[in-house]
């Protein structure tokens, strides 16, 4: 049997929505895609390319980060070509009052020392 203090334990959680803190309720995880590639890169006409200063903010991830511990390694993918990232890969995070941007970026063992967009696709 569930006594009071567990019952509003647990409503209390469920009423964060998934957020592990109070701190952490009212803020929302977006994981980088298309709709928002703006952000980082050049969306004109011609080949898509990373924005310069953007580029220097990549770190390269062996694993997931501890900010997305509470989703799905399937549900992280990358921002250029929708594929499921396997580690390692280049991440970059914006954090606004309460969207908190999450960028992927699949490795290109061509290119070790910043991210490429060879994995982009049109379409």
């Amino acid at each position: 049997m569930i006594d009071d203090s567990t019952k509003r334990d647990i409503l209390a959680s469920i009423g964060m929505e998934g957020a592990a803190s109070e701190e952490n309720k009212s803020i929302n995880i977006v994981l980088g895609n298309r709709l928002n590639l703006q952000h980082i890169a050049h969306m004109g006409s011609g080949m898509l390319s990373l924005r310069p200063h953007k580029v220097k903010l990549f770190k390269l991830l062996l694993s997931q980060p501890e900010a997305l511990t509470g989703l799905s390694p399937l549900a992280v993918r990358c921002c250029l070509c929708g594929r499921i990232i396997s580690y390692p890969a280049w991440y970059y995070a914006i954090q606004f009052a309460v969207n908190h941007l999450h960028f992927f970026i699949c490795f290109d063992r061509d290119s070790h020392d910043k991210p490429s967009t060879r994995c982009y696709r049109k379409g």
